[in-house]
């Protein structure tokens, strides 16, 4: 028996497990606790934004850690209620966390910060909220324009690893069909 048939054969034996990892893996895509939902957001140069959780805190104690990230890597600030307050230095006099809604306040905005901005609540369920900043350029001739910063990205879900994933789950199933 050549070695083809044989994988064919093996895979050809498996085909359930190989459906059982295209489900989870298509799963972990739409499910994922990490897919927040994504809000546009423009403004003009200069101005103060304020990014919302969405969340009306019953009791603080509820609550584990709030944090915002810019780019889903790059953290802004972090709060455990009743401890501490950590806002990185690159962001320290430009944001401003409001601890009764746990929104973020940038003020002073510039083309630079373009981009995806996270916040996450953690307690016993974890509440996230999105944005896809587009800071425009303002001119007193023109008035606002709406090209958005190079920076800006995509408002996709998925996360890297969630790629990751699905890709690794598609090679297995084309491995198997011999391709």
């Amino acid at each position: 028996m050549d070695h083809v048939s044989s994988q064919k054969e093996r895979c050809a034996f498996n085909w359930q497990t190989h459906l059982i990892w295209v489900v989870l893996g298509l799963t972990l895509l739409f499910v994922s606790p990490d897919a927040c939902p994504m809000t546009k957001l423009s403004s003009p140069e200069g101005t103060s934004v304020i990014l919302n959780t969405g969340y009306k805190p019953t009791a603080a104690a509820d609550i584990i850690s709030v944090e915002w990230s810019y780019d889903e890597d790059e953290l802004i600030m972090r709060y455990y209620p009743g401890i501490k307050l950590l806002v990185q230095p690159a962001y320290e006099g430009r944001v401003r966390f409001h601890d009764d809604t746990f929104s973020l306040e940038l003020s002073n905005v510039k083309r630079d910060d373009s981009g995806l901005y996270h916040g996450k609540i953690t307690q016993k369920k974890t509440i996230c909220a999105g944005y896809n900043l587009s800071v425009m350029d303002f001119t007193s001739e023109e008035g606002m324009t709406s090209t958005p910063s190079p920076t800006a990205q995509s408002t996709s879900p998925a996360s890297h690893t969630q790629i990751v994933l699905i890709a690794a789950v598609l090679c297995i199933v084309l491995r198997c069909m011999g391709l």
